[in-house]
């Protein structure tokens, strides 16, 4: 009788940390904005608008576009080949006022992103020559480091350009980063 007591204090006992400890852990990390949509040539600034300024440039935030310019903006075609999608969010963050007033902070670190687009929207890597994974930068420039030197490949090999905003520490706040 008596462990049967222990355990069951034990159980009320871990079933009150976690019921405690849930609510923090799940709003640690969130999705202040999100926008997914595909682009004409001739609106390069489709699904953003300006960010604050930050030590290294302006940065961009998503928009969620009007239904006015979603039919102006937005690539409808069907069957048409799109000239570029915009998959765009932002973490929920915190005012800091470190280095700038504006200056925001994520409340949680994202790890891994992962993008799926539908069949078509995806250039296939077989459509273009390839380029070798020395001129890609394949070899970190400082082993562990996670930084590669910029890639020197072609432009015929180029399938598009993925840009960035990531916090980089309460020092130097958001920087925006583009890459091919």
């Amino acid at each position: 009788m008596r462990s049967c007591v222990r355990f069951s204090f034990l159980a009320l006992l871990v079933g009150v940390i976690v019921a405690a400890a849930a609510p923090g852990a799940l709003a640690a990390v969130g999705i202040e904005k999100f926008v997914a949509t595909n682009c004409k040539v001739e609106f390069p600034e489709c699904a953003e608008e300006p960010g604050p300024a930050t030590l290294f440039g302006p940065t961009k935030i998503p928009k969620e576009p009007s239904k006015a310019e979603a039919e102006v903006q937005g690539y409808t075609q069907a069957g048409g080949h799109v000239p570029f999608g915009v998959t765009d969010f932002k973490l929920t963050t915190v005012k800091t006022g470190v280095p700038l007033a504006a200056t925001e902070a994520p409340t949680g670190i994202v790890k891994h992103i992962r993008t799926d687009v539908a069949p078509g929207l995806a250039t296939s890597p077989a459509a273009v020559p390839q380029c070798s994974g020395a001129a890609f930068g394949e070899t970190e420039s400082l082993p562990g480091s996670g930084l590669f030197p910029a890639s020197t490949c072609p432009e015929n090999t180029l399938l598009g350009v993925n840009e960035v905003t990531v916090y980089a520490g309460e020092s130097a706040g958001d920087v925006p980063i583009s890459g091919n």
